[in-house]
């Protein structure tokens, strides 16, 4: 047997986007998505422990996650480098930091000559302005130890940032740099560069990315192991002035109708103008000679009998009757022969191009069928008519019994029934046979 291997795809996303979002409207326990925590100063967990969430809220260098923890992703800078260049008026010269949105205030302190202005304006940011202050400690005679606090709202991430992304704040004398501080701020999850593509773990119905399902449209779940309920809103037809481009060359007929033009729901010109009058013409679909709803869903359940690619809809007669805002039918009750069975259905389109149907009756070869509601017909038609062999063999029991019934067994009324056994007689009326006769007229000549 030829040996069988299993391929993960990994998908590397070049340019990370994070997208807006707001961090103030939620609980960081319901984040499901790394780059969000991340971005709200939240901290990431990719395998959490029972009763721990993905995200949390915790300040640098705290986790409850032992698979994975922000030490992995950002790199620490120690609060003070070295002094650098010891002439300068400004001690350190430079400074590194990281910090989070949700840090509050971060303070650096630094030294500096007793009688100078400094102009602290950041730069080389992509996001919302920081928010940087100086704020004078204490002074001697020629020194002063100063303070910078550094502060970020929710909206420094920019949607279109990395990871990580920084700013400068300058520490100018005279509009000269003495000085600077440079900031590092997480706003992205480096395992989000990667993808696993319909993962088994999603059930092959959605993405796996830092341990968390992003499921398709129509699948929802930690694992993407739910169906999502229908889209219930209205379909909104294309919006067409019901012309068509001049194409003398095209054919004006459907391969599923090839004896009628443009499938029956329109006329032919130089090519198929559909019939804006007729019950689901909403879902006529004018670039391909009119197809309605019932031809769409035929080539479905041709292909597909087990209804995976569509909405099941349990059968209920007033949603069937229901009109959109522009009162049209919003079902469309269609026929289809299925594996030798007869479906009766009604479908439709949702505003999202989705199709659902409602099966009404299915009958097929074998007696069986099934009505609006999922109910068996054989399986309701069968005690029917036991039901009414019992009913009528009541009634005729009923009428025996009125008129007396069957007599009594007893010798009174049955003296003799069985006849007797040794007594015989003689039939009066019983002739003997004759035993012998002569013909008179036996051997003469006539």
């Amino acid at each position: 047997m030829a040996p069988i291997f299993f391929f993960m795809v990994l998908i590397t996303i070049p340019i990370q986007w994070i997208f807006a979002f707001n961090c103030n409207s939620v609980e960081y326990e319901t984040i499901m998505d790394c780059d969000q925590c991340i971005k709200c100063g939240g901290h990431w967990c990719i395998s959490p422990g029972p009763n721990e969430s993905h995200c949390s809220r915790l300040s640098f260098g705290e986790t409850r996650c032992t698979s994975y923890n922000e030490k992995e992703i950002f790199q620490f800078f120690p609060r003070q480098q070295q002094d650098g260049n010891k002439t300068s008026i400004i001690r350190p010269v430079s400074f590194e930091d990281s910090i989070k949105v949700s840090d509050g205030e971060r303070n650096k302190e630094f030294s500096t000559p007793s009688k100078v202005n400094i102009d602290v304006t950041p730069i080389d940011y992509l996001g919302s302005t920081p928010d940087v202050k100086l704020v004078k400690k204490k002074c001697d005679k020629d020194t002063c130890t100063q303070k910078l606090v550094v502060s970020l709202d929710s909206d420094f991430c920019s949607d279109t940032g990395g990871p990580v992304q920084h700013f400068v704040v300058p520490l100018k004398i005279d509009d000269v740099i003495h000085a600077k501080g440079q900031y590092s701020v997480p706003c992205a999850c480096q395992c989000s560069r990667n993808v696993s593509v319909n993962d088994a773990y999603c059930n092959g119905r959605g993405n796996l990315s830092c341990g968390v399902c992003k499921c398709k449209e129509d699948w929802r779940g930690p694992r993407c192991e739910q169906k999502a309920p229908y889209d219930e809103r209205e379909y909104v037809e294309p919006d067409t002035d019901g012309s068509c481009p001049v194409r003398g060359d095209i054919s004006c007929r459907h391969e599923m109708r090839p004896d009628v033009d443009c499938s029956g729901n329109g006329r032919c010109e130089d090519c198929c103008i559909c019939d804006r009058t007729q019950d689901g013409w909403q879902y006529f679909d004018g670039n391909n000679y009119c197809e309605d709803i019932c031809m769409t869903t035929s080539e479905i359940l041709e292909k597909d009998s087990n209804l995976t690619s569509v909405h099941l809809i349990t059968y209920d007669e007033e949603v069937s009757r229901r009109r959109d805002s522009k009162n049209r039918s919003i079902w469309v009750e269609c026929e289809e022969t299925v594996n030798d069975c007869k479906w009766t259905y009604l479908a439709r389109k949702n505003v999202r191009n989705e199709i659902a149907i409602m099966i009404s009756k299915k009958s097929c070869p074998n007696a069986e069928a099934v009505v609006g509601g999922g109910m068996n017909v054989t399986a309701l038609v069968v005690p029917l008519v036991v039901a009414a062999a019992l009913a009528m063999a009541g009634v005729g029991y009923y009428v025996w019994q009125s008129k007396g019934g069957a007599p009594q067994l007893n010798k009174a009324n049955y003296q003799g029934l069985e006849g007797p056994k040794t007594r015989v007689e003689t039939n009066p009326v019983y002739i003997e046979p004759i035993k012998s006769y002569k013909n008179p007229t036996y051997g003469q000549q006539v």
